[in-house]
Order: C-alpha cells, then sequence, then structure tokens
C-alpha cells in the first residue's frame, strides 16, 4: 500500500508542475472527499517518500488476465465426460480381457454386477471370457477340471422322485465309460479340450469349482501340509509347479468322491460292491505312482483333519461339552466314545465317509472359526464311507492288483529301472519321491509309504524347499526305517 501511495503522490506533484490540477479522489458515489475548510492547514498531510518500482505496472493497467474466447459447441456436441457405461463395445471387451488375462476374477465379477452395460457385453461374450479364464488360471489341470463336471453327473435322482431321496447311478457301465473317457481326454491339450469338448454349462462349472473351492483351498492345504513338519517352515510364495501338484490332487481326489463316495449332501447310494475291489484297476491305475500319492495325501489330510475337530468338540470354550451326543455309543452294547478311541474301527468309516463327501464341505468346515458350529458341521457330515479308497490303495488290494492286472509300472519295477529327477517339470517325479525309492523306479503307493511322510505331503514339494526344510532329513530318516515290501 505504501508503494501505491507514493506513486499517487509523485503523480500529483508531476501534474502540478505541468500546470495540471490534481484528481480529487472520490468516495465511490461521484462526492469529493477534499478536506473540510474548517480543518487546519496541515491537517490529516503527511510527507511521502518517492518511490518507483518498475516491477509494479501503474494502478490503471492492472487488468484480468485475457483468454481467447471459447468457440460455441456445435449442437449435436456431447459435451457430457465420458464413463464406463459409454464406452464403445471394442474398449469393454479389452478391459474385461484384461481382467481375465490377470486372473482376477473378483475384479471381473465386481464389474460385471455393478454395471448392466459390461454385463450384457459379458453375456455376449460369456463362452470366450470363460475359456480365456481358465487357460489363464494358474496350475489349473484342465482335463481334470472337465472330467470332474462330468463326473458329478453320473448320479442322478429319478424321476418324478422326492427331492430328499438319494441319487442313484442310472448304469453302472456309465463310470466305466467316464474312466475310457478320462483316459483319452488327458492325452489332448488344453485348448482343444475348452475348444472341442466344453460347453458354455461345463465352463461356467469349471471356473465356479476352480474360483469358489480349489484356488482358495490350494494354499490352505498347503500351510497345514507344512506345519506337520517339527519344526515347521514358513511357508510364503507356492512355486508354479507346487501349486500345479496341488491343484492336480485336489481336482482327482474330487472325481474320486464323485465317482465313488456319498457326495456333498451325503444322500447318494453306494456303487455297486464290484466296485470295492476294482476302484484301484478303474481309477488309481490311470495315474503315475507319485501322482496317486497325491491324491492318497489330499484324502489323509481332510480325513486327519476331520479327527481333529472330533477330538476338539469335546469340551467347548465355556466348559460345557458339545456336539457329536449320538456318537458317544455309536455300537449296539458298546461304551467307547469315538473321540477317546482312535483306532476304533467305526470312528475311522465314520471319517473315511466325511472325507469323501468332497472338497465342498471339508472347504466350508476348515472356514468356520467357531468350535460350535464346526461341531455341528461335522456332525451333519459324518456317515459311514463307502469309497473305501484306504481299502483301495492297501497292501493286500495292491498284492491282488499285479495278479489281476499287471502294468507297465510293474515290470519297471521289477526290472530294476532307474527313476532320474530331471528337476520340477509337470510330467516327473518330485525329488522326495525319487530319494525315498532311492532312485528306482517303484509302482506302488498309498499304504507302501511311511505314514508320516504322506502327513506333510512329501510329493507336492519343489527341490528348494526339501532340501531347507526338515522334510529332507525326515525322508531319509523314514525311507531306512520303514519297509514293508
Amino acid at each position: 500500500m505504501r508503494k501505491i501511495f507514493s506513486h499517487l503522490a509523485l503523480s500529483t506533484r508531476l501534474r502540478k508542475r505541468a500546470g495540471e490540477k490534481p484528481k480529487q479522489a472520490t468516495d465511490g458515489t461521484g462526492t469529493s472527499r477534499s478536506r473540510s475548510r474548517s480543518q487546519p492547514k496541515g491537517a490529516g498531510h503527511h510527507d511521502t517518500i518517492p518511490v518507483v518500482d518498475h516491477a509494479l505496472p501503474p494502478p490503471n493497467t492492472l487488468q484480468p488476465p485475457q483468454h481467447p474466447p471459447k468457440p460455441d459447441p456445435a449442437p449435436d456436441q456431447d459435451t457430457t465426460a465420458p464413463t464406463l457405461e459409454s464406452l464403445p463395445a471394442e474398449l469393454r471387451r479389452l478391459i474385461l480381457a484384461r481382467l481375465v488375462a490377470s486372473d482376477d476374477i473378483g475384479g471381473l465379477r465386481a464389474l460385471v454386477s455393478a454395471s448392466p452395460v459390461f454385463f450384457q457385453q459379458y453375456l455376449l461374450d460369456r463362452k470366450t471370457l470363460l475359456r480365456a479364464t481358465l487357460k489363464h488360471a494358474r496350475g489349473i489341470p484342465l482335463a481334470d477340471a472337465y472330467a470332474l463336471q462330468t463326473s458329478a453327473r453320473l448320479y442322478s435322482q429319478p424321476p418324478g422322485s422326492d427331492p430328499d431321496a438319494p441319487c442313484e447311478l442310472t448304469d453302472p457301465e456309465d463310470v466305466r465309460c467316464f474312466v475310457d473317457g478320462y483316459q483319452a481326454l488327458r492325452k489332448l491339450p488344453g485348448e482343444v479340450i475348452l475348444a472341442e469338448h466344453c460347453s458354455e454349462e461345463d465352463l461356467v462349472g469349471m471356473v465356479a469349482f476352480y474360483e469358489a473351492v480349489a484356488k482358495p483351498l490350494a494354499p490352505v492345504c498347503a500351510a497345514q501340509f507344512l506345519r506337520r513338519l517339527k519344526p515347521a517352515p514358513e511357508m510364503g510364495t507356492l512355486s508354479v509347479m507346487e501349486v500345479a501338484r496341488l491343484l492336480r490332487g485336489l481336482y482327482r481326489f474330487q472325481i474320486y468322491c464323485n465317482l465313488f463316495g456319498q457326495g456333498a449332501k451325503g444322500r447318494r447310494n453306494a456303487p455297486p460292491l464290484e466296485f470295492a475291489g476294482e476302484q484301484l484297476e478303474l481309477f488309481f491305475c490311470l495315474f503315475e505312482p507319485w501322482e496317486v500319492d497325491e491324491i492318497y495325501c489330499v484324502y489323509v489330510l481332510v480325513r486327519d483333519m476331520y479327527g481333529w475337530v472330533l477330538d476338539r468338540t469335546e469340551v467347548g470354550g465355556n466348559g460345557e461339552k458339545v456336539g457329536f451326543e449320538d456318537w458317544k455309543a455309536p455300537l449296539a452294547g458298546s461304551k467307547k466314545d469315538l473321540r477317546n478311541d482312535p483306532v476304533s474301527a467305526h470312528r475311522c468309516s465314520l471319517l473315511e465317509g466325511a472325507a469323501l463327501r468332497g472338497l465342498v464341505p471339508f472347504y466350508r468346515l476348515v472356514r468356520e472359526d467357531d468350535d460350535e458350529k464346526m461341531a455341528g458341521m461335522l456332525e451333519a457330515y459324518l456317515v459311514p464311507g463307502s469309497g473305501n479308497i484306504e481299502h483301495a490303495l492297501g497292501r493286500p488290494n495292491q498284492a491282488a492288483r499285479r495278479r489281476r492286472h499287471p502294468m507297465d509300472g510293474d515290470g519297471s519295477e521289477a526290472a530294476w529301472t532307474r527313476l532320474i529327477f530331471y528337476g520340477d517339470v509337470e510330467n516327473g517325479p518330485p525329488l522326495a519321491w525319487v530319494i525315498y525309492w532311492k532312485g528306482r523306479y517303484v509302482n506302488r503307493y498309498g499304504d507302501a509309504l511311511e505314514p508320516s511322510v504322506q502327513r506333510w505331503g512329501h510329493v507336492f514339494w519343489d527341490n528348494k524347499r526339501l532340501v531347507k526344510s526338515q522334510g529332507l532329513e525326515e525322508l531319509l530318516c523314514e525311507r531306512e526305517v520303514f519297509r514293508r515290501w
């Protein structure tokens, strides 16, 4: 302000020298604000120091910045900002494809649920997007994923039956036909399976099972397996091959449950009795021996988790007994408690039956934290075993299978064929399997191995994790002690 007043004073003196009368300041209404005559001379007058500031232009030149005028929009021009809803179809397809390629099924679901336009675009491209989703899914075995969907449809309720009626197998030959088709399917590339064999209904079911069950359950199972090593190593990030082995074991275990188990709802008539002795030849002989042990390790984990829940439900958080009152005396004239008799044949049968209900009930249970709710869930799952997986993979049945149905693997074992570890590859044996059998090809699994190594899932881990953990030392110890063949 002082600079402005000094500048005005300087301008007034310059006008006086030039013979001009100074302009009187006004109050904004045009009225002069000159000094009153009654005011003493010199009153209100202050000497000012003339200051010239070349950085500050005169007041009458201070104008707001001028911008070129904006042209008026055309009458048909849309002045609103673009939104997701207004994107062209090509960009909508690109966005959906990017979500699929990044394995972000949750983001895809959220976008499709929130946007009617993207939902319609998804419906138009549904089959293509579902194929791409499965193609980019990490570690998913496509042949097994498709076989899981088809095997789930083998059992059905008779037409016109009660909704609570058990599902039945229409024709026992359907199981054999399925196994033949499954064997041929496993030889095809994944792209061929998706393009030529999978209907849209199959693709929807495959994506749903992967996203809701298999994908979240794989790290849960990995953590539970590693927890059984002493000391338990940190899980960290699972490698691509570890995820592939875990998913392969989970999918094939579920296929076995679809064929020979009680079903997720426990309302299924048992398969024909002759299947109990034929399961090994019908199903397990399709795989390499270490792949059979992947299935068996998943079964052991599920069974043991159910047994752990059964044991810890004796006393609830408030000290009161919870659940399983109907199972405390399961046999007529018996007073044995299932929880206090871990070797009870009836207990083992119930746990096997619960495990062979499949992965959907199991995943519901492991997500539950409340003991009382877990007890209620398990009580609903307990049914006598019908799959007989332990019998199918037991020593006597394997010996009988060799007599009835000799395989190429039996000849390789008899010839002491070397089994070489070529690295963690999809079709090769894991290092733990090679070490356990001392570099020999051995066509045995299940009951042929020490149960303790199966409890920590020895066939799932990469060589780096095996060497760094306690697993290698335990493996070397157990292979020398456990010799049952």
